[in-house]
């Protein structure tokens, strides 16, 4: 079945209240749910003669990319890949032109990743429908050539690559292998457009050839996948897989110490290093500044931490010095990075759990308590199990599995199983004690944070004070960060 040849549900929204409809999609992307976000009928409706349509116009392209942002936004890549395909039905140059401004977006912080080049290929092919001579994949095909080649040439004259472009690049028997057959019989016959040719045609001596200009530009990147599956693990670089972003996005290779036990290299490596690289690296790398005050976005990597670090404690009783320095570094990095974007508060932290312990839900509610009750610099939160608030204070241990024992001793004799049905239940306790002040706590449940005004927390504005349901909309959509995309559709739109 071809996935948009078949046309979903259209949402009629009332002719005219095209605000109240791009509400209705800010709602949409927020949900839990696999629902649809409906953005196709609320551009399909916009008026182009009515006064306010470049506003509503441009708030529906910035929350695109706040959808993605990975850095101030929501980070989901399936649902932006969706919404694209839906500006592409109505306004197809200017879908064609997102995946360029997601990349070429100022820097530390871009809005997308090289990845999504590739992921919205296979996204258009696998759940689309869409072949590979369609007009849109022509395009980001065309967009991911020319940015090969500038790859290409920087590594001519700088002997090294400029971009994380290859470093995704599918390999060959891969599910985007298509892509990479394509790359390869541009890359030997340029003369040849794309959607002229198919990937099932491509020789093996064009693939073969792609395929070592493809090797060396990797291997001048030095990848930590290329240094640990190397064959001689004398070789490693040590400092190389010290840097904190190497732990944190290939904890789960590093975390198999068991394979390492008997490398005394491996093991004096982790056992000399990682500690004071905790203490260190990030104090030094990272200044602490409010970059942007975005609303508050929790990664799910920290409660599928907590969910590891729990394992890890059922696992083994004396947990290995490796692996409990290992997990405490990706903690360490996570809580830095936070206060990096989001500084610290002053609010005290409630935690509920409708679920077990071992629930993923409950352990993301356990890390975000964790998160905020460290922010503050108190090293506690309160637990509510629907009779009483117990005051759960873990010190600031050495070690983020030490931490993690200690709130599990205390709460295992205090949780009740699903007491919770709903956030106001949570906060009806809350409101007949005199243990925290309702005006200045806040509310983790479900994986979710809250205030007693507003059924989500959302953050705080530029004066320190939070904002409720009611700003977060506007101050999302209207952020300086976004400035660079409201730019780049006004000159879109000029010419």
């Amino acid at each position: 079945m071809v996935y948009y040849e078949i046309m979903r549900t259209e949402i009629v929204f009332p002719k005219g209240d095209f605000g109240l409809s791009l509400c209705k999609c800010w709602d949409s992307i927020h949900s839990d749910s696999e629902n649809h976000v409906p953005m196709y009928s609320f551009l399909k409706q916009l008026d182009r003669n009515s006064p306010s349509f470049f506003t509503y116009l441009e708030q529906a392209f910035v929350m695109t990319f706040y959808v993605r942002d990975i850095s101030h936004g929501l980070g989901k890549r399936t649902l932006f890949y969706d919404l694209i395909v839906q500006w592409y039905r109505v306004y197809p140059l200017m879908a064609s032109s997102i995946l360029s401004i997601a990349l070429e977006s100022y820097k530390p912080f871009p809005y997308g990743s090289f990845r999504d080049i590739f992921g919205l290929l296979n996204y258009l092919k696998y759940e689309c429908g869409f072949h590979e001579t369609h007009d849109f994949v022509v395009d980001i095909c065309n967009y991911l050539y020319r940015a090969f080649r500038k790859e290409c040439m920087f590594f001519r004259n700088h002997k090294k690559t400029d971009t994380p472009l290859m470093k995704w690049m599918p390999r060959e028997k891969s599910r985007g292998g298509w892509i990479f057959a394509l790359m390869a019989h541009k890359y030997c016959n340029m003369y040849d457009e794309f959607g002229s040719f198919s990937s099932f045609d491509v020789s093996d001596g064009n693939k073969r050839a792609f395929r070592k200009v493809v090797s060396r530009l990797r291997g001048s990147m030095d990848l930590v996948e290329t240094i640990i599956t190397e064959d001689n693990r004398v070789s490693y670089s040590f400092n190389q897989l010290c840097n904190p972003k190497y732990m944190t996005r290939y904890a789960r290779r590093f975390l198999q110490t068991q394979s390492f036990d008997s490398d005394p290299y491996f093991r004096y490596f982790l056992m000399k290093h990682l500690h004071a690289r905790c203490d260190q690296k990030f104090s030094t790398q990272y200044t602490f500044q409010r970059i942007y005050d975005m609303p508050y976005v929790f990664s799910q990597c920290s409660g599928k931490l907590v969910k590891r670090g729990l394992e890890t404690m059922h696992q083994a009783t004396d947990v290995l010095y490796e692996t409990s320095m290992l997990l405490h570094l990706l903690w360490k990095s996570h809580v830095q990075s936070w206060i990096r974007k989001y500084q610290s508060h002053e609010y005290d932290v409630l935690l509920a759990f409708d679920e077990p312990l071992c629930c993923q839900s409950s352990c993301m509610s356990l890390a975000i308590a964790m998160l905020l009750s460290e922010t503050n610099g108190k090293y506690c939160f309160y637990f509510n199990n629907g009779f009483a608030l117990e005051k759960v204070d873990y010190g600031d241990k050495p070690t983020f599995i030490e931490r993690l024992q200690c709130i599990v001793t205390i709460l295992k004799p205090l949780i009740m199983p699903c007491v919770f049905a709903n956030r106001a239940s949570c906060w009806d306790l809350v409101k007949s004690s005199d243990e925290v002040n309702v005006e200045k706590s806040i509310m983790v449940f479900k994986g979710k944070c809250s205030m007693e005004s507003s059924m989500r927390f959302v953050g705080q504005s530029g004066d320190g004070e939070y904002k409720n349901e009611s700003h977060v909309y506007g101050a999302v959509l209207g952020h300086k960060r976004y400035d660079y995309v409201r730019k780049r559709l006004a000159f879109f739109l000029r010419n």
